[in-house]
């Protein structure tokens, strides 16, 4: 959801949008919404169609802590392969 929201920094989207691309449960994306509109990383847009109200999101300018969450859960998370490997050279580097 992180990704999908910075990606979109600068254009509105809807839940049913977002629930389409994450193919998860409409309310679920709605909590999720709510939870971070709460929080002001993101900010909501009221468009009138000719089928009413269309609440529109979009991610706050200054909301930084996106990426920063993004980075912090690369630096959390261990690594799937780690192994010492050590090659004996026969020949100098130069």
């Amino acid at each position: 959801m992180l990704l999908f929201l910075y990606q979109r920094k600068d254009i509105g989207f809807t839940c049913e949008l977002l629930a389409d691309k994450l193919g998860q449960p409409i309310e679920q994306i709605k909590n999720s919404i709510a939870s971070l509109q709460k929080r002001q990383f993101l900010e909501c847009f009221e468009v009138e169609t000719a089928e009413g109200i269309l609440a529109t999101y979009k991610v706050r300018m200054n909301s930084a802590l996106l990426p920063f969450l993004l980075f912090a859960k690369e630096m959390i998370a261990p690594p799937e392969y780690m192994y010492l490997q050590l090659i004996k050279r026969e020949k100098p580097l130069l």
